[in-house]
């Protein structure tokens, strides 16, 4: 609740605080999954190009793929069956069991609770290092973008 100093009813210094705290959080999750948007689209194109992302697939809908784990996270990356597409998923296991947190396939809006976008942030250079072992040719691949960024 704001504290009224004045007749003119002007909150408190403090009080103005949590309202530029907010506008630069809200900023900072703007950024953020601006970034994720974007590393994820790179990842998904590059990813469309690499045969070895297409998993055996049993049903029309499975989204099976090949994981990679480390600690409560588990990152997908696989091709959808019916269609090809490949998604990227982040799935974290808390006290409740295994949730996805992120989803994502090219063409496809997703939604991130804004609780989640600094995990998931923080998250993508460890998704990165995976796919860069697992799939060799991305190395490669992504090579002049290392060069522009010097």
């Amino acid at each position: 609740m704001l504290k009224f100093t004045n007749p003119r009813g002007v909150p408190e210094m403090e009080e103005m605080n949590i309202v530029q705290k907010l506008l630069k959080g809200s900023a900072e999750i703007d950024r953020m999954m601006s970034e994720i948007d974007q590393i994820v689209a790179l990842l998904i194109g590059y990813l469309s190009k690499v045969e070895e992302v297409m998993p055996t697939r049993t049903k029309v809908f499975d989204r099976s793929g090949h994981k990679f784990n480390h600690g409560d996270e588990t990152w997908m990356v696989g091709r959808i069956a019916d269609c090809g597409r490949v998604f990227i998923e982040l799935e974290v296991s808390p006290w409740s069991g295994l949730r996805t947190v992120y989803y994502s396939e090219w063409g496809k809006q997703h939604t991130v609770e804004s609780y989640h976008v600094k995990g998931i942030h923080d998250a993508l250079p460890r998704l990165v290092e995976a796919l860069a072992k697992r799939y060799p040719s991305l190395s490669e691949a992504w090579q002049p973008l290392l060069k522009a960024a010097e």
